[in-house]
């Protein structure tokens, strides 16, 4: 008898927190201001310009210059929607979020802002929803530049890494797997794309080419740092003399070449998608209720008694 209402008592348990832990944050668009204040202020603990999110929310949208923000290990979801919007902001840094969910438009989007970082964030599930949106990916930088994109992992998105119209951007030490595009650059130049591993995406990467005076010339950027260029899962050339770079250069297109191509993949620390303390407390809990109703049952059964 005591089983049973122990075994009751964990369940209970577990159906609370199983209700809390859906309940997180869903109603919480944070929002930024250009004064420093913060609409749904309990979402956030601010440290001066430093900002680190309290628990998962559904969008985010920054409008001040020179901030941080720590997502944590916390997810940044909301479907259709875009997840962040960085919009004419300079030295702004977004690092440790989990962004993606089923459907969502875009998840990153920098819009004419330069000089931010865009870091060490896990970013997935981006797609092509009805109606269309031309920015539909994991990063969309459009306009602005000088922006450092690094550590991310870019992965199973529709685009992997949008650059439209943007330049001197350094995009680097990023995992972008598994995604119809790698990335799509439109009439953006000069960008320095070096160390990412390029794996299993149905195409690496898209050139639309830059439009000058009616005529369509294609972009041309950096594909190396002078020393060492990208991991390409598609590439084919030879290492003869072992030093893990390509003997030939990995042809992208015209006037775009990775020099010093990679015969491995790069060993980047990506954020895990499931870092909350959350889920193991579920996962604990949900391993001693299926034990103890285990035991319970078991000893109903062989007793005869267990109504």
């Amino acid at each position: 008898m005591g089983e049973r209402r122990s075994a009751l008592i964990l369940l209970l348990i577990l159906c609370s927190l199983l209700v809390a832990f859906s309940k997180i944050d869903l109603v919480k668009a944070l929002v930024i201001n250009a004064d420093g204040t913060v609409d749904q202020p309990d979402a956030v603990e601010r440290t001066g310009d430093v900002y680190i999110l309290t628990g998962d929310i559904l969008t985010l949208n920054v409008n001040r210059d020179n901030v941080t923000i720590d997502g944590n290990g916390h997810r940044i979801s909301y479907p259709t929607e875009v997840a962040v919007m960085l919009s004419d902001v300079n030295n702004v840094t977004l690092k440790n979020c989990i962004i993606g969910a089923e459907g969502m438009q875009a998840g990153i989007v920098l819009l004419r802002s330069s000089n931010c970082v865009i870091s060490n964030n896990l970013i997935t599930k981006t797609r092509f929803i009805l109606p269309v949106s031309f920015g539909t990916s994991g990063i969309l930088i459009q306009s602005g530049g000088s922006n450092t994109i690094s550590g991310n992992n870019l992965t199973d998105n529709a685009i992997g890494i949008f650059l439209f119209q943007t330049s001197d951007n350094i995009i680097v030490g990023n995992s972008i797997k598994d995604n119809s595009g790698g990335i799509i650059i439109a009439g953006s130049m000069n960008n320095n794309i070096y160390n990412n591993n390029f794996i299993n995406n149905t195409e690496h990467v898209i050139d639309s080419g830059f439009l000058y005076n009616d005529v369509v010339y294609p972009s041309i950027n950096i594909w190396d740092d002078g020393v060492t260029g990208n991991y390409w899962s598609n590439y084919t050339g030879q290492d003869t003399n072992g030093d893990n770079i390509g003997d030939s250069p990995h042809f992208i297109y015209e006037n775009n070449q990775d020099k010093y191509p990679l015969m491995t993949p790069l060993d980047i620390e990506v954020i895990s998608e499931f870092p909350s303390w959350i889920i193991l407390a579920l996962f604990i809990t949900a391993t001693l209720v299926i034990v103890i109703i285990r035991k319970t049952l078991k000893k109903g059964i062989q007793s005869g008694n267990y109504l």
